[in-house]
């Protein structure tokens, strides 16, 4: 099987977890990409990469597992998490909520990227 480009799934991540996002905000110039794409600040974008692989390596009818896997391959070298496994979007006691992305959409995420690898296995050659 020929490897899916980062880029589908990027739009896939755009079609189906950009718009839902309490995070999003336009960016100026294209209205329809957030500013937070290319800043470091999305967690989504920042490790697309790693989830991707992350999630095509899990085979399980439980979010869990896919959670579990997340945790310790991309969680445990993201630099919002400490140590002791402590990360400051995901665990924040703040008065003002801040978000993971991950954390909040996984299995939405999840969803995605498999519909994308769905949709490439079912493509004819």
């Amino acid at each position: 099987m020929t490897p899916i480009p980062l880029t589908e799934y990027q739009e896939a991540m755009r079609e189906s977890i950009c718009p839902i996002c309490v995070c999003f905000e336009a960016e100026v110039h294209n209205p329809d990409r957030c500013i937070h794409e290319n800043s470091g600040q999305c967690s989504l974008f920042t490790h697309l990469d790693e989830v991707v692989e992350t999630v095509s390596g899990v085979h399980s009818e439980s979010i869990g597992a896919y959670t579990e896997a997340l945790r310790a391959k991309v969680c445990s070298t993201c630099d919002h998490q400490n140590a002791k496994g402590i990360c400051n979007l995901r665990d924040s006691r703040a008065p003002m909520p801040t978000w993971c992305i991950l954390d909040a959409y996984f299995n939405l995420i999840v969803g995605a990227v498999e519909e994308v690898q769905k949709t490439n296995a079912a493509a004819p050659f």
